[in-house]
This record gives C-alpha cells, structure tokens and sequence, in this order.
C-alpha cells in the first residue's frame, strides 16, 4: 500500500477523501487534514487549465471595512495589491490618501514580478485578495509578501474558508464555473500556521460573509 504525503500544513499523517469530483481535467480527488482541516487535492489531480484574468469587483464586499482594519493597524503610507485585481478596492484607497502599486496577477498560474520593481520592504502594507487558493505557487505569493511589507508593516488577505464552504467544493463546473480550478482551502488555524512560516502573525479576523475569511497579520520575521 503506498504510503500517503503528510499534510503540507501541519505534517499530520492522517487525512480523509472529502469525495471524488469531476473537474475540468477528469477525476479529481480532494482531501482534509484529520487535523487542521486543510483542504487540498491530492497528488496527480491538478487542473490543467488556466484560470482566467483575476479580477476581484465584487460590489457587495465591506472594502471600507477592509480598509478601515489596514488603517487601524498601520495608518496610512504605501500600499502593494499582490491578489486579484480590485479596481474598487484600489480606487477607495487612493481617495483616502494611500499611495497604491498594483502588482495584480492574471491568475493561477502566475508570473511573480522582479524583486527588483520595488526595494524590499517598501510598503506599509500589502493586500491579497482572492487568489491564494487558486495559485499553484502559494509559498511565492507570500514570500513576495513577505518580501515587500515594512517590518511590522501588515498583510491584508481575503480568500474562501474551509470551515464553512467544505461540504460542497468542488462544485460542478456547470453551476460554480471557477470551483474546479481550487486547488486548496484554508481553515483559520492552517492559515495561521502557514503564515507563521513567513513572518505573519495574525492579528485580527475583519468581519466578512460567511464563505470568507479577510484577516489582518502583522509581519514580525
């Protein structure tokens, strides 16, 4: 019997087959640490197509809500959007004073920019929204992260949670056209402790509908 890779999260041996589902690129088997309760496919089972241009307009997000939270733990400065494009987001920011670059990925699948474009520690604070589930190259995103943030400077992150949205991921193709591209799904306990691998501590949960978490952690390295 083969022997089954450990939780890339938390090093759990254990894991349970949440069900088989049909994704764009055939079967895909998706699984959840026994402990942490990350959700992620399995081995062999990654989509093969791309996910399409990454852009997060969702009218119906708190973005003064989310901007509020950055402002209360940094105040204002520089600010980098390494996530999916939030035209709306970004537009809110800069009438309050912030100074933006948008580094947003076209998705998945993406192309990390030069660590070269901006020195290292140049911003305030650096949001992600959206994207670290769908990205075959998590650690990269949050080593960017990472890279860019001020010492004590802050991470703003916003994604799916695991906790409430588990009993139907992955969902056909037909009804949640971009759920067959998911490759993970964090609980607040597997993002706490992936995080700490860079530096980030969280702080505080920004309150969000159901399906999300939007949280704000502070970069100590």
């Amino acid at each position: 019997m083969a022997v089954q890779p450990a939780c890339p999260i938390c090093a759990s041996p254990t894991r349970e087959v949440l069900r088989p589902a049909a994704g764009l690129s055939g079967a895909v088997t998706v699984v959840r640490c026994t402990s942490c309760r990350y959700i992620y496919r399995a081995i062999g089972t990654q989509p093969q197509a791309e996910w399409p241009p990454a852009i997060f307009d969702n009218p119906d997000e708190n973005w003064a809500e989310r901007l509020g939270a950055i402002e209360k733990a940094v105040g204002r400065g520089a600010l980098l959007n390494l996530g999916a494009s939030a035209p709306l987001f970004l537009q809110l920011a800069r009438e309050e004073g912030w100074q933006v670059a948008d580094a947003a990925f076209a998705g998945a699948d993406h192309e990390a920019p030069s660590e070269g474009v901006w020195p290292a520690g140049s911003f305030d604070a650096v949001t992600l929204w959206s994207l670290l589930e769908y990205s075959r190259h998590p650690a990269e995103l949050i080593g960017l992260a990472a890279h860019y943030c001020r010492v004590d400077g802050v991470l703003a992150i916003g994604l799916l949670n695991a906790e409430r949205i588990a009993e139907w991921w992955p969902a056909s193709h037909a009804d949640h056209a971009q759920h067959p591209l998911l490759l993970r799904l964090f609980t607040p306990i597997a993002l706490q402790r992936y995080l700490g691998r860079f530096g980030f501590r969280i702080e505080r949960h920004v309150t969000d509908h159901a399906a999300s978490l939007a949280l704000i952690a502070r970069y100590v390295p």
